[in-house]
């Protein structure tokens, strides 16, 4: 790893980042136990291209944007995929004269001479950033129907022990293909004719292979045995879940939903990343400001937090991510959830289980017995859960739950609509807030784009929107603002995103808007009030995102207005 004073001479003294930045970046270095390299990849306010070529000039050698690389399997294959995850290095080119090498090791010296002497000729190291390394590491699986084709047509069909283990091949590398793409969901749907498989990345479905039904029904039941569900079952709706070790570390959980449909059983399974409670408020997307405030909001005694939105705007994962900030031996913190997806450290976690009557509502009575300091609950659904809430709330205990509207300021009509009063809402409630995900540019293939007049006249069409780019910008012609798009790469699959960050409205409930409550004003009348006192929409949000070249204004336009 390249020390402090080497680092510092590459990024700072070109003038890349400032002292104050670099120093930050040192004291999270020390925060998260990682190396100073690794918080700069992390956390650098850099384009990845400038990030490398930094890291390349410190290391010494030329800079490889390796998602620009096309790279075929032949030549992969001269390193063991093992060994090559293991090292984060990859062969990209073999020529006659050398064999150029990409590596987020260049310093690695004894294993590159290695590589030179299998290789018999000279090895031409380049520098490129772990996630290229990772994004071309999955050039070993090779397209993925092609692989299943392989599987299926290998061995003899009549032989059942074949037969079986072509089920538990299948399995094996749908579900490391799926965690290695980023996957949050994979869909297996039959159809009259065969089956179609669909991996949902940062929040859009994507095919990524057909097949025939006999091939789905291998799928099916192979992962029936992982999940401990009935084989013999095909009628009946089942939910199961399972581990899978993908090797090289990569262990996860599923949870599995099976629904018998017209064609046959539909399987979606939901991957659950273990990393998940190792996020940052940053790193989900809060702005220094929204940060010190929710910190400040969970460091109560009391009071409810609320995260509202649609069904997959990460709701509850700014809810663990809050925990983890307040999570210690100090605090007897229990949630009561469904399911429980998540283990955290010092946090008593209850599964709701109706067959044996543990709803949210029972559920929660049973935590506010157990000297509770911090209680989660998964979602208020009903006004029993509300109103259980609410008087934990009151008493002496720090509330964190979610909720369905679209915007902060309609929580409050909505949990009067659940029948609870106008006072215990206004005593209760501390902050909501409300929230989207946004897909973010790739940084590989991101590159600076202007408005053309067609995209203008679209955006007339959202006047907050709108407002917001020429506040924010200070002009007037929005032709003239500088924007961001990606085209694709190897590195994000083509698609010109990779990874999700947060749009947020953060609502604090002041005096002013307290007052609002108990006199029963309205969403508008609240959300109105609300940024009079200084609250940023989340339109707001998505365009200061926009203008960092975070993500595109399509991408806002379609998070802020579904």
């Amino acid at each position: 790893m390249l020390s402090q004073q080497q680092l510092h001479s590459a990024f700072v003294a070109p003038g890349h980042i400032s002292e104050e930045i670099f120093a930050t970046i040192c004291t999270q270095s020390e925060a998260e136990h990682i190396s100073i390299e690794e918080a700069l990849i992390a956390h650098a306010p850099l384009k990845s291209s400038d990030l490398g070529r930094g890291l390349a000039d410190a290391y010494g050698v030329p800079f490889s944007m390796l998602g620009e690389q096309s790279v075929s399997l032949d030549t992969l294959s001269f390193i063991p995929e093992s060994v090559a995850r293991a090292q984060q290095t990859v062969f990209y080119d073999i020529q006659k004269e050398q064999a150029l090498v990409a590596t987020a090791h260049p310093d690695n010296y004894t294993f590159l001479n290695t590589l030179s002497q299998k290789i018999a000729r000279p090895v031409s190291i380049r520098y490129a950033l772990p996630a290229e390394i990772e994004a071309a590491l999955h050039g070993y699986q090779g397209d993925l129907a092609e692989r299943f084709a392989r599987i299926t047509e290998s061995g003899d069909a009549d032989d059942k022990d074949q037969y079986a283990q072509q089920g538990v091949d299948l399995v094996n590398l749908l579900l490391r293909s799926a965690f290695d793409a980023g996957s949050s969901d994979i869909h297996l749907e039959p159809f009259s004719e065969g089956g179609v498989i669909r991996f949902r990345i940062d929040g859009l479905l994507k095919i990524v292979t057909k097949h025939s039904k006999a091939i789905h029904e291998k799928i099916v039941a192979r992962i029936k045995i992982l999940a401990g569900l009935r084989t013999d079952e095909h009628a009946a709706p089942q939910d199961g879940r399972f581990s899978f070790d993908a090797g090289g570390g990569r262990t996860f959980d599923l949870r599995v939903s099976l629904a018998p449909i017209t064609y046959g059983e539909n399987l979606v399974l939901r991957i659950l990343r273990r990393d998940v409670h190792t996020i940052t408020l940053e790193e989900i997307g809060l702005s220094e400001e929204h940060q010190a405030l929710l910190r400040a909001m969970v460091q109560k005694s009391h009071g409810m937090v609320l995260t509202v939105g649609p069904t997959g705007a990460g709701k509850t994962t700014t809810l663990y991510t809050l925990l983890k900030t307040i999570s210690t031996e100090e605090r007897n913190i229990m949630t009561i959830e469904d399911p429980v997806e998540y283990n955290i450290d010092f946090v008593q976690q209850i599964q709701v289980n109706p067959a044996k009557d543990v709803r949210f509502d029972t559920g929660l009575r049973t935590i506010v017995r157990q000297d509770p300091d911090v209680i989660l609950v998964g979602e208020i659904r009903d006004q029993e859960t509300a109103k259980i809430a609410v008087n934990a709330a009151m008493t002496g205990h720090l509330l964190l739950s979610t909720l369905h509207t679209n915007d902060a300021a309609t929580t409050f009509p909505r949990l009067a609509e659940m029948g609870i009063e106008a006072f215990l809402v206004a005593s209760s409630v501390n902050v909501v807030v409300a929230q989207r995900l946004m897909r973010k540019l790739c940084d590989a293939c991101r590159k600076s784009t202007t408005l053309g007049e067609t995209s203008l006249e679209a955006l007339k069409l959202s006047p907050m929107i709108y407002k917001e780019l020429i506040t924010q910008s200070g002009k007037e012609d929005l032709t003239k603002i500088l924007l961001y798009e990606s085209t694709g790469c190897s590195v994000c699959s083509n698609l010109g995103y990779r990874g999700r960050i947060g749009v947020f409205e953060v609502l604090q409930v002041t005096d002013t808007i307290r007052s609002l409550v108990l006199r029963g004003a309205s969403a508008y009348e609240i959300d109105s009030a609300a940024q009079a006192e200084g609250m940023k929409s989340m339109s707001s949000d998505g365009v200061t995102k926009v203008l960092a070249g975070m993500s595109s204004l399509d991408e806002l336009l379609r998070v802020v207005h579904t």
